[in-house]
């Protein structure tokens, strides 16, 4: 879709506490799975505990060299587990099989193939393999002229303008492999919240994000005088 609208500027609408989002983090996700043998509970020594593997990779991945990456906006880059999976019915038997679903939040000098192979060696370490669902790559539109117009119509509508990154993935990721020259993300609320069950948007903000929108589309639209 962001191919055939062929869009030279976008504006994303995500919670960034009404924050101009300039530059996203990209992502990659991952599932683990981990393959045992079962055992009675009592002989563990008897089995191959496919859980307690996959815990100790879901321990490994602070210590991933990645976190290493860091971005002055987007902070470090990260590996997180999402879901752990293992186990039987059967409370009394040592799991043969284990999964667990990372995500890696990526920024610039953290490329995907970077990612990937850091995660199938500490996979490898503990008996692991890897698939990847998905890879998104970090973008930055940080000098881009919709990002200072849209800081602007938010000071007619009575908001201090302010810079932020967005860590998350967005249509923005689209938009740009569409070839769309100018993204910005903003929007209401707060992004810590998206998802959970606490997940809502302030009126207040909604009516600013309103405003601010509405004057970027008339100083976009109007020719300049």
């Amino acid at each position: 879709m962001a191919q055939s609208l062929r869009l030279e500027r976008a504006v994303v609408i995500e919670p960034t506490g009404l924050a101009v989002a300039a530059a996203s983090a990209g992502a990659l996700e991952a599932e683990v799975e981990f393959a045992g043998l079962a055992a009675n509970g009592s002989l563990p020594e008897a089995g191959d505990n496919a859980a307690e593997r996959a815990a100790r990779f879901v321990a490994d991945l602070a210590k991933l060299p990645l976190a290493a990456a860091q971005h002055p906006i987007l902070g470090r880059a990260r590996a997180s587990c999402l879901e752990i999976k293992g186990g039987w019915r059967s409370l009394y038997t040592i799991p043969d099989r284990a999964r667990v679903r990372v995500e890696v939040r990526l920024v610039p000098g953290c490329s995907g193939e970077r990612a990937e192979a850091e995660l199938r060696l500490a996979a490898a370490r503990r008996g692991g393999r890897v698939e990847v669902l998905d890879r998104s790559d970090p973008w930055s539109c940080e000098g881009c002229e919709l990002a200072r117009a849209l800081e602007h119509a938010l000071a007619r509508a009575g908001v201090e303008p302010r810079r932020t990154g967005m860590p998350s993935w967005t249509d923005g990721h689209n938009l740009v492999a569409g070839g769309c020259r100018e993204v910005v993300v903003f929007g209401p609320g707060d992004l810590a919240l998206a998802h959970t069950p606490t997940e809502r948007v302030e009126l207040r903000e909604l009516v600013l994000a309103t405003r601010a929108l509405a004057e970027l589309v008339r100083d976009v639209s109007l020719p300049r005088t």
